[in-house]
């Protein structure tokens, strides 16, 4: 009776044979034994591979599957294909055009054999050139303590070099598997982390080839952006996360809230989808998490999105009253902003217990406040912002008006979001965008883009009554 080998590569392959072949021949000159199993998938080239390599895969020491398509499609979709067929316990992915370290099937056997719940193996990548050359570049997998530092971590990015990574073959389901580029290794080492751990390492396995002849993905980065938005936002709300974060100690909750909280945001800091993700985590989170760490959430999605909610909104966002009525501190974590208070009073004090501002030297934006006061009754104080974005030259001035309270606020918080610079320009320039648009549109039109669309409108209304004075 055969047996399972431990280990199945897979290689998507389209019209590269002289780098496929220098892969192939890496292989054969392992410094292991280790059984494993080749599935290869000519993915539409135009001269059949079979014929080109016969020579190097009747040389294989185990079992090879050879899967020849006449029409070209992306990776993922071939990917998805080779799962149904594979037979090893764990599948690993190089690419066609990389090449293989003499120790690559030791290291990853030995990952694989590492731990009882290891679901994704990796390996470090080496960045050569066309010539195979090496170059400077390289790709560590991270190392995580726990699977909330790990899944916090990667609602931020995804930090895995697929050439040098593999997974368990029995933990995730392919056919729910994203059939775009963007998207796919990051669901797949997410359900990987749901599943189970990862076992890495530092040592390079894999010579990752960088040339002008690389495949040129059919996508920007909208596309890329809402794409990974529409995956990141799929994995919040699907059973197998829910059941994971209602398995987890409040202690555990913390460390994966403080992770993301911690990080430059949701898919990669962006500033359109990235707030939405991260507000739809809040959603999720509400009944499990203190409501100051939804509070927290809130604000700083908020912050990044360029438009600063006030206490008000947070209080409306949360459900719960904010005591003391003030901004909280992580709300401009993520705003490049800081605030220097040329006189200090009362009314100043007020201000800044209000806003929670970082202070410190001048950042993108510096906002420098000042009280021509009479330092007698609060009516005597007059309360001016400066606002200087360094980089435009670009500055206003505000007065405020009072103690501070939302509507005091509004105009000066509507100010700090259009100097900070988060421009949500979309402009329609390809059929691939033309998509984006019409998947966003699905976004805006569930519950929490609906919020988001409510809560801008509002926004827009307090931009249209603010009061700005242009200053030196």
């Amino acid at each position: 009776m055969p047996v399972t080998p431990l280990l199945s590569i897979v290689i998507v392959s389209y019209n590269r044979v002289e780098y496929l072949r220098q892969l192939l021949t890496s292989l054969l000159e392992q410094d292991s034994a280790e059984p494993y199993e080749l599935v290869l998938l000519d993915n539409g080239s135009e001269t059949p591979l079979e014929s080109e390599l016969s020579g190097l895969l009747s040389r294989i020491p185990g079992p090879v599957t050879l899967i020849r398509e006449e029409h070209n499609l992306l990776s993922p979709a071939r990917w998805r294909q080779a799962a149904e067929v594979v037979q090893g316990c764990f599948v690993l992915t190089p690419g066609d055009d990389d090449l293989l370290l003499p120790h690559y099937l030791r290291t990853m056997s030995d990952l694989a054999r590492s731990g009882p719940d290891v679901t994704m193996i990796s390996g470090t990548v080496q960045f050569i050139d066309s010539d195979g050359r090496r170059l400077g570049g390289r790709i560590t997998p991270p190392v995580f303590s726990s699977q909330p530092e790990a899944l916090g971590c990667l609602i931020t990015r995804d930090d895995y070099p697929m050439p040098g990574s593999g997974y368990r073959r029995d933990a995730v389901d392919l056919s729910e598997a994203p059939l775009t580029r963007t998207a796919f290794d990051w669901w797949l080492w997410t359900q990987c982390w749901l599943a189970g751990s990862a076992a890495v390492t530092d040592k390079p396995v894999v010579l990752y080839r960088q040339h002008a002849g690389q495949e040129q993905r059919h996508y920007g980065t909208q596309s890329f952006r809402v794409d990974a938005a529409r995956m990141l936002l799929a994995l919040l709300h699907s059973k197998r996360f829910q059941d994971v974060i209602e398995s987890w100690t409040p202690e555990e909750l913390d460390l994966f809230v403080t992770t993301v909280l911690q990080s430059p945001g949701p898919n990669y800091g962006d500033t359109r989808w990235g707030p939405l993700v991260q507000m739809a985590l809040a959603e999720v989170l509400r009944d499990r998490i203190p409501a100051s760490m939804t509070l927290n959430l809130h604000a700083q999605a908020a912050a990044q999105s360029g438009g600063v909610a006030s206490v008000g909104d947070l209080q409306a966002l949360i459900g719960a009253p904010i005591t003391p009525p003030r901004l909280p501190g992580i709300t401009w974590s993520r705003v490049p902003i800081t605030a220097t208070w040329a006189t200090s009073c009362a009314l100043t004090t007020a201000w800044a217990d209000y806003l929670q501002l970082p202070h410190g030297e001048h950042s993108t934006v510096n906002v420098a406040f000042q009280c021509s006061c009479q330092r007698k009754s609060l009516g005597d104080h007059r309360l001016t912002a400066q606002l200087i974005r360094k980089d435009t030259a670009s500055t206003l001035m505000i007065e405020l008006d009072g103690l501070p309270t939302d509507a005091a606020a509004a105009p000066l918080l509507d100010v700090i979001g259009s100097l900070t610079g988060r421009p949500h320009g979309f402009e329609i320039t390809s059929t691939t965008d033309v998509k984006v648009l019409e998947t966003f549109n699905r976004f805006r039109a569930s519950g929490i883009g609906a919020t988001l669309e409510r809560w801008g409108r509002w926004l827009r209304s307090r931009r249209n009554s603010t009061r700005r004075h242009e200053g030196a």
